[in-house]
This record gives C-alpha cells, structure tokens and sequence, in this order.
C-alpha cells in the first residue's frame, strides 16, 4: 500500500494537527480494511501498532452495516484483548485452519487482485 505524502497531510481534517507517523498508520490501517476485507472473512488480528486502527475501520464497518460476519483470530494476547475490546467475533486456528502451502496462497493472491481490479 503506497500512500503519497500529500494525502496523508490533508487527510488530518481537526485542528488539533496529528503526528504524521500516527496519520499513516491510521490511513493504512482503514485503507487495509476498506480494501480487502469482505463480509464473511475470516481476519487475521496481528499486534502491530497499525492494527488498532484497522480494527477501528472494521468495527465502524460492522456497526454500519458494511460488513457482516467477520471472524477474528488473534496471533497474541494483545490481539485477542483489542478483539475483545471491540466486541469482535473472536476464534482461533484449532478451529479455523490456516492456508499452507504454494497452491493454495497463489490462488487466494489471484482471487486477491481480481476483487481489487473489480
């Protein structure tokens, strides 16, 4: 995800002026979401400093209506508290398995960028 310089300085819209870093990872974060996630995904939640602001698009996303049944697993603590927080569907890989193997991440790749082009 590239996100040029000048959008990020005009995307602050308050006149309290944001830290730059703290801008794109906000942008980032909702930019990740309103582009990849669809209802009924199941979602990784990682436990970067970007992923609070993912999680905040996608809760404003369920709430409104955008999105619905949406699974959440957590890779830490820390994610499973922020999912928990957010009042998120939360679940894990012993129940929900996880991709592996050369196949089958190309073809999610694939299906990746033909709902990008669409």
């Amino acid at each position: 995800l590239i996100i040029p310089l000048s959008l990020l300085m005009s995307s602050n819209n308050n006149n309290n002026q944001e830290d730059p870093i703290v801008s794109a990872k906000r942008l980032a974060g909702h930019s990740a979401v309103d582009e990849l996630i669809t209802s009924g995904m199941i979602v990784g939640i990682g436990s970067g400093s970007t992923i609070v602001f993912a999680v905040e698009r996608l809760v404003e996303k369920i709430n409104n209506g955008e999105l619905e049944n949406i699974i959440c697993i957590p890779s830490s603590f820390q994610a499973s508290q922020l999912i928990r927080k957010n009042k998120l569907t939360i679940s894990d890989l012993s129940v929900h398995s996880i991709v592996d193997g050369k196949k089958e991440r190309k073809e999610i790749n694939i299906k990746q960028r033909e709902r990008m082009n669409n």
